[in-house]
């Protein structure tokens, strides 16, 4: 079984995050804490319910349904 809420958290610059495993399954789902802590992160949010924090400037946030199967 997987874990129900992903947490990421960036601490360096020029990462992605990707919040995909909050249900129970491989889909991209929701309820994902994602921090940002440096600049120039790219943070996508595939689902409803998450929380993005970006840390610094320049981050680029992108909320979205599931990627087309």
């Amino acid at each position: 079984m997987a874990t129900p809420y992903s947490h990421l958290i960036g601490t360096n610059r020029g990462e992605l995050l990707l919040g995909t495993s909050s249900s129970y399954d491989d889909n991209w789902s929701g309820n994902d804490l994602i921090e940002a802590v440096g600049g120039h992160d790219t943070i996508r949010s595939f689902n409803g319910a998450d929380t993005v924090l970006g840390g610094a400037g320049n981050d680029l946030i992108v909320t979205r349904g599931p990627p087309e199967q």
